[in-house]
């Protein structure tokens, strides 16, 4: 297993969901509801750690690649849905839902992969409901919008 290939193709992954971060955030700061949510600043700082933990890998990726062998495309796909997962449940623990990690895994996974499901209730006796925290929904559409651009880039190249 060539480990550079690996280092090169995740940390590239890893700079593209820190821009989607970004893009989310700044969507965030135009947003007069959001205004200076802590959901804000959760995810700029999100995507500042994601991106440079993507640098640091694509340093150590740095080399020519000509073709990716099958074995490291397959372990590419499947490490980087799990570090998208792992990575996306960031703004969810450092922002105002302060959720545990596998809470926060859990609602990064559902957003990536568009399952629809959620473990912030309707409850407000329980601090993580969605309905009477309108700045919920931040984190969670930057795991959707990551999820859509998958979609996307997966029907141009089938067409």
């Amino acid at each position: 297993m060539n480990f550079r290939i690996l280092a090169k193709f995740l940390g590239a992954l890893l700079i593209l969901t820190s821009v989607a971060m970004l893009a989310c955030g700044v969507f965030a700061v135009l947003d007069p509801v959001a205004g200076e949510s802590e959901a804000i600043f959760s995810l700029f700082l999100s995507a500042g750690i994601v991106f440079l933990s993507g640098v640091l890998l694509m340093v150590c990726g740095i080399g020519k690649i000509d073709r990716v062998p099958r074995r490291e495309g397959i372990a590419v796909v499947g490490l980087g849905w799990i570090l998208c997962g792992l990575v996306g449940s960031l703004p969810y623990m450092l922002g105002e839902p302060r959720m545990e990690f596998p809470d926060a895994f859990f609602e990064s996974v559902s957003g990536f992969t568009t399952t629809g499901s959620t473990v912030m209730g309707t409850d407000p006796s329980t601090g993580n409901d969605i309905e009477s925290w309108p700045r919920g929904i931040l984190p969670v559409s930057y795991t959707h919008l990551r999820a859509h651009e998958t979609y996307l880039l997966i029907s141009y190249s089938v067409f």
